[in-house]
């Protein structure tokens, strides 16, 4: 069999082994076992888990720059449309790649060294900006929102804090405070989010209680 053949086998075998057990609870015993290989065998092509877990993130940033491409090319004018196609790729693809649904549950792995990979996120950041820039020049986007904002609560909610966080600007001076919150409380479609927030944020300016 050729080396890229079975490299390609090995890791399909390691994506099954850590979809099922996370990346703590594999090992490379486990998956030389589930292909009737000897770990030497196996080591020769990845030596360690953490290959393993580099390779997965390097496939699932293959499939974020060609349904990236794709998207764009489908739907170079409506930054909607590109949104909603990229996610719809990158959705089907999980169901159809292991190795792509590998990278992608260890990206939300805790015990996983790619875990929320800096590598990742800002190339979702950069791909959803640009679709809302795209809003933007068009004036369909919230004139109370820049496209960062936007990219910013998109992945927000998409990856939840724990993931995103600590890639989010931490109200930036060129940010309004509350944003985030402010965006949620307008989807959820609370009316005068804007006129609210001005209003608390006046009101209790230097008056917060300490906590007791």
């Amino acid at each position: 069999m050729a080396a890229a053949a079975t490299k390609s086998m090995i890791a399909d075998a390691a994506a099954h082994e850590f979809i099922a057990r996370s990346y703590a609870g594999a090992s490379l015993s486990a998956i030389a076992k589930r292909l009737g290989l000897t770990k030497g065998a196996l080591t020769y092509h990845f030596r360690t888990k953490e290959d393993f877990a580099t390779y997965f993130l390097a496939v699932s940033r293959a499939a974020t720059s060609q349904a990236d491409a794709f998207s764009r090319a489908e739907y170079p004018d409506s930054g909607s449309h590109r949104l909603l196609l990229y996610f719809m790729l990158m959705t089907h693809w999980r169901t159809q790649s292991l190795q792509h649904a590998a990278g992608m549950s260890l990206f939300g792995d805790k015990s996983s060294p790619i875990m929320g990979s800096e590598l990742l996120i800002q190339e979702w950041l950069r791909l959803s900006q640009d679709a809302f820039e795209v809003c933007d020049a068009q004036h369909k986007l919230d004139p109370h929102i820049s496209p960062l904002d936007a990219a910013e609560m998109l992945l927000l909610t998409s990856l939840g804090r724990s993931l995103f966080s600590r890639y989010a600007r931490n109200n930036p001076p060129e940010t309004r405070p509350l944003r985030f919150l402010r965006m949620s409380l307008a989807a959820a479609g609370i009316p005068d989010v804007e006129a609210h927030a001005d209003e608390v944020l006046t009101r209790y300016a230097g008056l917060l209680p300490e906590l007791e």
